[in-house]
């Protein structure tokens, strides 16, 4: 039985084998460790199985599936094996063979193109049972706005999580969704660093402003307008001509008194506001702050965590708890629900920066912030990190700048004259 998984609601599709043409059943080998990076980044696709493939690619392992109104489209299977001991022993192994997986329409026709020339420039080329097969470029989906997904192949049909098989639950929990319309560009390709090179090229031609001198001077760039502004603003004796009021220092002491008294209130207040609230409803909040942390970040669940513990024995006993008990759901959920929606429960796992694998290696919430810190050093080698945004370098800048520089750039724009004054300056009599 052939299945697919919804690229977006993650929901399995039967599809029947009268859909599926010059089928081969060979699937792509993939390393499980890499097979986890890549599901749950969300870019498990037909193409990385290629670019991924340690060993040779063959053209056997694609194959021709017939989509909707006679439309044809390419795919192809993957396989990876779980070799954790940690994992329960039905859960180890092959698995996905039984899947198929779409290839987007232009990354097949342009696949088809090139095995077309080849075969033109070179007779010796073997032909291979996918190029009597043109991909249907033309195709809509069934869904506009989003990619190939298994409600697209003639005759399939959606199927309860039920009929799965508990390794076939574990395999699809352990993928996320992904909504991109575009072919994913082959990760060894120069395409950013040449675009990299191209803007910082063009950059280079307005001149090194790192080391400008801190001052509002690294905002004008035109060094006439600099001159102008030295003369008429910035070495304005105007500023000299400012009233100063000396404060004394009994007068700086009792303000601080004052701020401390008040601090001292509030602390006060809100100390007895949260005394006075009902154990349970207390409860309930800590609670839902933990559940948020435990959503955010390795370093917010840590921080949650050991404040919590540390308010006393009686909290410290009921954090350990609850987190133990969120921690059991999620192994349950994982190995023996068969009701639940597998990609709700990956969606959760993940949520809490783990993989499904890692729910059975998990002792405690020692364990689990082990493991979160693994995952969370593990994941930014996959994905391409952009360049500081222009929005940071004028922070930056900005920051650097004394209050003094800033007020004088205040009263200079102020000075500014009006339209009305402008014309009237410029206005002939």
């Amino acid at each position: 039985m052939a299945l697919a998984v919804h690229p977006v609601t993650l929901e399995v599709f039967k599809i029947p084998p009268t859909s599926l043409v010059s089928d081969a059943q060979h699937p792509v080998a993939i390393d499980h460790e890499r097979f986890e990076r890549l599901a749950a980044t969300g870019a498990l696709s037909a193409e990385k199985f290629v670019e991924n493939n340690s060993q040779v690619f063959e053209t056997s392992q694609i194959f021709v599936v017939r989509m909707r109104g006679g439309a044809v489209a390419w795919a192809s299977r993957m396989s990876t094996r779980v070799l954790d001991k940690s994992v329960p022993y039905l859960l180890r192994g092959e698995m996905g063979r039984e899947f198929v997986w779409l290839w987007p329409m232009n990354k097949a026709f342009h696949q088809y193109l090139t095995r077309k020339d080849r075969q033109q420039r070179d007779t010796t080329e073997i032909a291979a049972a996918i190029d009597e097969h043109e991909p249907s470029i033309s195709y809509a989906p069934v869904n506009p706005g989003q990619m190939l997904g298994p409600d697209d192949v003639e005759g399939a049909e959606k199927i309860n999580p039920s009929e799965l098989t508990a390794k076939q639950r574990f395999f699809v929990s352990s993928i996320n969704s992904q909504q991109t319309l575009f072919a994913r560009r082959v990760k060894e390709s120069s395409w950013t660093s040449k675009m990299t090179e191209l803007v910082d090229g063009q950059q280079s031609k307005f001149g090194n402003r790192s080391a400008a001198p801190e001052s509002l001077n690294v905002f004008l760039p035109e060094p006439a307008l600099k001159r102008q502004l030295s003369s008429s603003v910035l070495d304005s004796d105007m500023w000299t001509k400012r009233k100063r009021v000396s404060v004394s220092a009994s007068s700086h002491k009792w303000v601080d008194d004052l701020v401390c008294s008040c601090q001292e209130r509030e602390s006060r207040a809100i100390a007895e506001l949260w005394g006075g609230l009902p154990e349970e409803l207390l409860s309930k909040i800590l609670v839902t702050r933990l559940c948020s942390d435990l959503d955010s970040s390795a370093a917010a669940a840590a921080a949650a965590i050991t404040t919590m513990r540390s308010l006393s024995k009686a909290w410290c006993a009921t954090i350990d708890d609850f987190v133990g008990a969120q921690l059991a759901t999620l192994h349950a959920s994982v190995e023996f629900c068969e009701s639940v929606d597998p990609g709700t429960v990956g969606r959760r796992v993940r949520s809490m920066g783990l993989v499904p694998r890692d729910v059975f290696r998990l002792e405690g919430w020692r364990s689990y912030l082990r493991l979160r810190i693994k995952r969370e050093k593990l994941s930014p080698s996959d994905v391409n990190r952009p360049r500081s945004s222009p929005s940071e370098s004028v922070n930056r800048i900005a920051k650097r700048l004394t209050y003094h520089e800033l007020d004088k750039a205040h009263d200079a724009f102020l000075r500014q004259p009006t339209a009305e004054e402008q014309v009237a300056k410029f206005a002939i009599p």
